[in-house]
């Protein structure tokens, strides 16, 4: 009777080392992979990390007039997700706002957002008939449009 009482003794004190084992080690796991978010930047919700994107662009923009919006579904034969580009304009729109982006267009000044293949690039001054072209990175350009 002892040693039966013993035994369930030891098993309770197992079973609640073990319970706090896999907490720690829970707690520890969810520490790292916060950690890991935070490093890569992706804590941010998507519109602050949309901005952050576009920080540089938005000192080179016009105070006033629309700007030209255009994507990987304005290049011939370039591949796009359109679930992708619509959340993506959005983005750019909300982020720099008050600024009105005209989809599709290119005007004095367009926003390129573009991730181009690493193989055979095209062009985008040909494609876009524009004199400038401004990299920020992340597929991000700024075009100016040719002159007539």
């Amino acid at each position: 009777m002892i040693l039966q009482r013993g035994v369930k003794i030891l098993r309770l004190v197992i079973l609640l080392g073990l319970a706090v084992f896999a907490l720690r080690s829970a707690v520890t796991q969810f520490q790292d992979v916060r950690a890991e978010r935070v490093r890569q930047g992706s804590a941010k919700d998507p519109a602050t990390g949309w901005e952050d994107r576009l920080r540089l662009l938005r000192d080179d923009l016009p105070k006033s007039g629309p700007i030209g919006y255009v994507s990987e579904e304005n290049i011939p034969g370039l591949a796009f997700s359109a679930v992708d580009s619509d959340e993506e304009f959005a983005l750019t729109q909300y982020v720099l706002a008050p600024h009105v982006l005209v989809r599709g267009a290119v005007l004095e000044y367009t926003i390129g957002n573009i991730n181009l293949p690493d193989a055979n690039p095209p062009d985008l001054k040909a494609v876009f008939g524009v004199r400038e072209s401004t990299s920020y990175g992340m597929g991000i350009y700024l075009f100016r449009k040719a002159a007539p």
